[in-house]
C-alpha cells in the first residue's frame, strides 16, 4: 500500500480531507492520495478518507462499485506491510445524507473498537450566537475549531497570544477566506480553503504543520550516524 512519502506538501496540492492528531496530520487530496505530515509520516494512493489518532490510523480505501476497505495502521509503520485489521464497507449512496453538499459517499464509517469515554462532570455549554449557524465543529485535545455556513473558522489557536482562550472566536487572520474543511489536532489546527489553499497553525514540535523541526533533524542525524 505504500508508496515513497514526497516531502512537505506541495503549493497547489487539491486537499479533500484533513485529519489532525496529536503529534501528526494526515492529509487526502482529491486524487486519492493520503499524505502524513509530523511524528508519523508516509503515504498511499487509493484512499478515500483518513483518521488520525496517537494510537491508529484508519483509512478507507476505494473499491469498485459502493463498497470500500476499512482498514488500521500503526502511525509509526509509514503505511508499509499489514495493516492491524482490515475489513470491508458497504457505503450509503452518494449523496444520500446531504443532498445539498459534497457526497458523502468518501467518508469514514464509524470505527469498530473505536475507544471513547464518559466523564460524570457536566460539560462546557455556551449557547451559541442566533446569527451564528454552525456547519462543522472539531474537538481536539486541548482545543476546537468551530466552522461556520460562511465558510468562517472560529478557534482557540491563531490569535497571536499565549493567553488561553477559553473558547473559540472568530481568526482574524482568516476573515474573508472561505474553508471547506477543518481539523482540530492536539494542539494545532488545520483548514483547506474552498480553493484547496491549507492553512495550519499550533504547536510544531514533532512536525505537525507539515514545517521542519529541530527535534526532526537531530533525531535523522543520529539515525544517519548509526
Amino acid at each position: 500500500m505504500a508508496e515513497e512519502p514526497g516531502g512537505p506538501l506541495q503549493a497547489g496540492v487539491d486537499i479533500r480531507r484533513v485529519s489532525a492528531s496529536w503529534s501528526y496530520s494526515a492529509f487526502v487530496t482529491r486524487g486519492g492520495r493520503l499524505e502524513l505530515s509530523g511524528s508519523a509520516s508516509g503515504a498511499a494512493g487509493g484512499c478515500r478518507d483518513a483518521w488520525a489518532s496517537e494510537g491508529i490510523l484508519v483509512v478507507l480505501r476505494a473499491r469498485p462499485g459502493s463498497g470500500a476497505l476499512l482498514q488500521a495502521w500503526a502511525p509509526g509503520s509509514a503505511l508499509r506491510g499489514d495493516p492491524l485489521w482490515a475489513q470491508n464497507v458497504v457505503l450509503e449512496a452518494e449523496g444520500e445524507d446531504d443532498p445539498g453538499g459534497e457526497a458523502q459517499a468518501g467518508r469514514l464509517p464509524l470505527l469498530p473498537c473505536a475507544r471513547a469515554y464518559l466523564s460524570p462532570r457536566p460539560p462546557f455549554y455556551r449557547p451559541l450566537a442566533p446569527e451564528l449557524r454552525v456547519r462543522r465543529l472539531e474537538l481536539g485535545a486541548e482545543h476546537a475549531l468551530l466552522l461556520d455556513m460562511a465558510g468562517q473558522v472560529h478557534g482557540q489557536l491563531g490569535h497571536g497570544t499565549l493567553e488561553a482562550e477559553l473558547e473559540p472566536r472568530p481568526l482574524e487572520a482568516l476573515q474573508g477566506l472561505a474553508m471547506a474543511e477543518v481539523a482540530a489536532g492536539g494542539w494545532h489546527s488545520v483548514c483547506v480553503s474552498e480553493s484547496g489553499d491549507i492553512y495550519i497553525w499550533g504547536w510544531n514540535e514533532s512536525g505537525q504543520l507539515a514545517l521542519p523541526t529541530r527535534s526532526l533533524a537531530e533525531d535523522e542525524e543520529t539515525i544517519a550516524r548509526e
